[in-house]
């Protein structure tokens, strides 16, 4: 247990972290007064944490894979992301947490994840081999 841990560690305080910032009460939450403050740090937060954890998920992959790569990986870590962000929003819609999931954060949690892959990708093409 404590080796699939060690494996997958960047991978697993992204997704608690994550879990973590969408847990917090919207009461505790300062309110936004115009739709452009809103739209700008709320999307690109979730842009900036889906894309983290993709990254996150290829770089604990790709260590594990002695850094030999197939689309597959890509694939299942993208989905994951994806699905992980729609749990968030859905999580958001309960009534103890007091937050609004919506599709539209869901839409950056999306980009987040398709540009976290070719980030991580592009920063480190020389050490990655794609199978």
């Amino acid at each position: 247990m404590t080796g699939i841990i060690k494996r997958y560690r960047y991978s697993i305080i992204c997704f608690i972290g994550i879990f973590i910032l969408i847990a917090i009460p919207g009461t505790m939450i300062p309110p936004v007064p115009t739709f452009s403050e809103w739209l700008q740090w709320d999307k690109v937060s979730h842009l900036l944490f889906f894309g983290g954890f993709c990254y996150a998920m290829l770089a604990d992959v790709c260590r594990y894979r002695n850094y030999k790569l197939a689309f597959r990986h890509m694939l299942i870590i993208f989905i994951i992301s994806v699905s992980y962000g729609a749990f968030t929003e859905w999580f958001q819609h309960l009534p103890f947490i007091k937050r609004d999931g919506n599709m539209f954060d869901w839409y950056a949690d999306i980009l987040g994840a398709i540009l976290g892959i070719p980030c991580y990708y592009f920063i480190h093409r020389k050490k990655i081999e794609i199978q």
